[in-house]
């Protein structure tokens, strides 16, 4: 499927599957970037901030930490700058 803009449209089926491949990598870390090497955002912070839902969730979703206190976890950004952190804390 093309857009009106010349781009491809990918369907959540699309990126389902990126992330399936992602996750046969062999850390976290590994993940991260297979998955932006799958939807051709090669930098963490270069996710285009009209870029789809999708394509923002899936390139996220895999660069957030966890961090644990006592018997309850959170996700929070995996890089913190002056201003701002990247995926986004909200």
């Amino acid at each position: 499927m093309v857009a009106d803009d010349g781009s491809e449209e990918r369907d959540i089926d699309w990126y389902a599957a990126s992330i399936d491949r992602a996750a046969t990598a062999e850390s976290v870390y590994s993940m991260a970037h297979a998955i932006h090497d799958e939807v051709g955002i090669a930098l963490f912070h270069n996710v285009p901030a009209d870029a789809a839902l999708e394509l923002r969730a899936v390139c996220w979703a895999f660069d957030y930490a966890l961090e644990f206190e006592g018997n309850k976890a959170r996700l929070i950004p995996r890089h913190q700058y002056t201003d701002h952190s990247a995926p986004p804390a909200n």
